[in-house]
């Protein structure tokens, strides 16, 4: 790399490496060179493969052009750089340190694919020249993924779009807000590596750690001193975890990884592979919350955001002026680390020992990881304002590769190591071209206690409304909606998200007065129209809108509102299942408004997202008797692209016309709907074909270990239940044996987990039964 400089008193040609470009930034823009700070000429960068006196723009990979902006000749050796570097295809930046944004630059830049980057003070320099010595590392050394071709420059792309724009390398993602940032490097650490493994004197070979757990289960089934070994298992994992409770005290996550750990629990929901399994726990704390020094989470988390400002920034450069974007595969970015745990000398004993003291529930937790950011931002021109959504990741995999001890349980199958993902959601607003960062925290934290430490901008509105469950969907919330949105429908719809869930945390939306409730959908599904399409997000968000009747009775109680579909139309809804065993008997209904959908089974039960995720009814935004071809934009290719739920795709359409074939081929599924039919016309004799009255009361056990989804929401902490303060969601153990007596409704009455210690009493079992639940006889 050499440098030279036009017409300044700092002008000369030196050599550097690579590693000397950052500090060399900032001594020359400090002056320290001779040169006066802010320098009034240009300064030319050429990095390339070139000698010192090779300037043949054909051989350089990369131009930096540094200035302040006053120069007379408007730029003349950007513009006359801009044909040469066009012609030999290599990347050029200009970093600006003028006072003003300079949009024409911008656009001579865009004849070329190039880069603006707006500085305003060293330190920003110092940001800039670490943006061009990455992208350039990146784009042409090469990543795991590109073998080292240097015009593979997608590889090197910090921020790529993943809401279906085409990046760079020509590939495309669709993920929005769902999209979870973790690396190439990873996913082989965690997938695809080869492990050699050593235990029960067996030498064995995996791929990955999460191909760890049970890679012994075998050998240990048949170890002579299987109950022994388990026992000091038992006894050994005991200890550190009184240790960890004691260390760490109410930091509940900080028990629960290790807890889900070692009792082979594992993680909660499906991992990056579908036999892999993931724990999503609150991140603020970890890198905001905690005010120990040495706190790498929240150093790095600062310089991630502010680089992403600057990503965002330069899309809205190039023209995109409102997009979804997140770091790529290839560039994971920079998380934190408390502890090498070697203590190899004084001097990382040291600092080690105060980081790891003053940060106890983040070395427990986490300790080592790489950090993610997926982002939806927008541009308002008219007031050259910038808001930036933001899902911030710390990303780790929770296992104990360095111990063989707590190895040997996950290969064993004792213990279940898992995705260990950290998430903190939070808005940030800023005037384009300034530093005037405001932000607003917009996730839920159980360890918050309600600090508004960093809401020094909460363009909330309803913020002070969320206690008060009269105000949402009234005529006041909607006007405040309008205001606040600017009567923009993506912000509305992002908006209404939000509000619904906040509202949901606290209080029971069923309770909702009907005339509110069909005003928000109405207003939700307008405003969807008006966007144009449907994201993931809510996509999954409708599943929250459906209602029906608990039963077919219930429905048939009020057949006014709904009508039966025929057989051809309701193939998709009556596929074979665990819960639909005889899927050729389930009958579809849509409401009268064309928005709500019911299936039920053939014993009456309502199928839903918690019993029968692939035959269940949906919300539609669009009713496919009010239009057909909106309905298929909005309701049925979504279906298809993503299935109801996550993680379960869509039912193949050959397997939904064989199930259509079962129903024309079995007489007594024709004739169950012919009674419904003859019921929903008012002829009781239709009831000789269909069970009616059904009634769930009754003593029902328990046949397999099962987790009930919960929400709750409770006022002031609960040092009892703690995962249950501030509006979280969780899952709740229901261990086998247990006995739930039902009323005829389905509700419990009595249901006391003897292994969990827990009463489910009042819970709603129904999606449950026959599932997990089998009545006494």
């Amino acid at each position: 790399m050499f440098l030279h400089t036009r017409g300044g008193s700092g002008g000369y040609k030196r050599n550097f490496s690579d590693g000397a470009m950052n500090d060399y930034c900032q001594k020359m823009i400090s002056g320290e060179y001779g040169t006066d700070r802010y320098n009034p000429y240009i300064h030319l960068m050429s990095l390339g493969l070139n000698a010192e006196d090779d300037k043949e723009s054909s051989v350089l990979k990369t131009t930096v052009i540094m200035t302040d902006g006053t120069n007379n000749e408007r730029f003349s050796y950007v513009d006359n750089y801009v044909k040469l570097i066009d012609q030999a295809h290599n990347s050029v930046y200009v970093i600006d340190f003028g006072k003003n944004y300079d949009s024409d630059m911008v656009k001579t830049l865009s004849l070329c694919g190039g880069r603006y980057i707006k500085v305003n003070d060293a330190a920003g320099a110092l940001l800039a020249a670490h943006d061009v010595m990455n992208d350039t590392y990146l784009s042409y050394n090469g990543s795991s993924g590109d073998n080292g071709n240097p015009n593979n420059k997608a590889s090197g792309s910090k921020y790529i779009f993943v809401d279906g724009k085409e990046n760079p390398n020509g590939e495309t993602n669709n993920e929005r807000m769902d999209y979870i940032p973790y690396s190439t490097k990873y996913y082989n650490d965690k997938y695809a590596k080869e492990i050699q493994l050593g235990f029960f004197h067996t030498d064995r070979k995996v791929y990955g750690s999460a191909k760890v757990h049970d890679s012994y289960k075998d050998i240990f089934e048949t170890f002579q001193d299987k109950t022994q070994r388990k026992k000091d298992y038992f006894m050994q994992d005991t200890i550190i975890y009184s240790a960890i409770c004691a260390a760490t005290i109410a930091d509940y996550d900080a028990h629960d990884v290790f807890y889900s750990y070692y009792t082979g629990i594992g993680g909660d929901s499906q991992g990056i592979e579908k036999w892999g399994s993931r724990k999503i726990i609150p991140a603020r704390k970890y890198f905001i919350d905690s005010k120990g020094l040495y706190n790498a989470y929240g150093i790095n988390y600062t310089i991630n955001i502010a680089e992403a400002t600057k990503a965002v920034e330069d899309k809205i450069n190039a023209g995109y002026n409102e997009a979804y974007i997140a770091n790529s595969r290839e560039y994971p970015l920079t998380g934190g680390e408390f502890s090498h745990c070697t203590f190899n000398n004084r001097l990382d004993i040291v600092v080690d020992g105060v980081s790891i003291a003053l940060n106890l529930a983040a070395f427990g937790t986490f300790n080592a990881a790489d950090a993610g950011n997926v982002i939806y931002y927008s541009y308002d021109k008219s007031t050259n304002k910038v808001t930036m959504k933001c899902k911030y990741y710390i990303i780790d995999y929770y296992d104990y590769e360095k111990y063989d001890y707590l190895r040997e349980q996950d290969a064993a199958g004792v213990a279940k190591s898992f995705e260990l993902f950290g998430v903190y959601e939070a808005e940030y607003t800023w005037t384009k071209g300034k530093n005037d960062i405001k932000v607003k925290k917009i996730d839920s934290n159980p360890a918050d206690n309600g600090s508004d430490e960093d809401e020094k901008d909460n363009n909330n509105s309803n913020d002070d409304h969320y206690d008060d469950f009269d105000y949402f969907a009234s005529d006041e919330y909607f006007k405040d909606l309008e205001e606040k949105t600017k009567s923009s429908s993506k912000k509305m719809i992002d908006n209404m998200m939000e509000d619904f869930e906040m509202y949901e945390n606290k209080f029971d939306m069923n309770t909702l007065p009907d005339d509110r409730w069909e005003a928000f959908i109405d207003k939700f599904t307008s405003c969807v129209q008006e966007y144009g399409s449907v994201t993931k997000e809510m996509h999954y968000f409708r599943n929250k809108l459906n209602r029906a009747p608990a039963t077919l009775d219930d429905l048939i109680a009020e057949k006014e509102k709904w009508e039966l579909l025929s057989p051809v139309t309701s193939m998709y809804h009556m596929n074979n299942t665990d819960f639909s065993v005889e899927g050729e008997y389930n009958l579809k209904f849509i409401s009268t408004n064309g928005h709500y959908e019911a299936v039920y089974n053939k014993d009456g039960i309502l199928l839903t997202e918690y019993n029968d995720p692939d035959n269940m009814g949906t919300f539609n935004y669009v009713g496919p008797n009010s239009d057909a071809l909106l309905h298929k934009k909005y309701d049925v290719d979504t279906y298809k692209n993503w299935g109801n739920v996550k993680g379960i795709a869509a039912i193949p359409k050959p397997d939904c016309v064989f199930a259509l074939r079962r129903y024309y081929e079995n007489a007594d599924a024709k004739n169950h709907r012919m009674g419904v039919e003859m019921l929903l016309e008012g002829n009781p004799a239709g009831a000789y074909y269909v069970p009616s009255n059904y009634n769930y009361a009754g003593a029902y056990v328990v046949t397999g270990n099962f987790n009930f989804p919960v929400s709750y929401y409770l006022q002031d902490s609960d040092p009892k239940f703690p995962e249950l303060n501030g509006g979280w969601v969780t899952n709740y153990k229901v261990s086998k044996g247990t006995v739930i007596v039902l009323d005829k409704h389905g509700y419990c009455t009595e249901g006391y987990d003897n292994d969990t210690k827990f009463n489910f009493m009042n819970f709603y079992f129904v999606p449950f039964i026959d599932v997990y639940l089998k009545k006494k006889n």
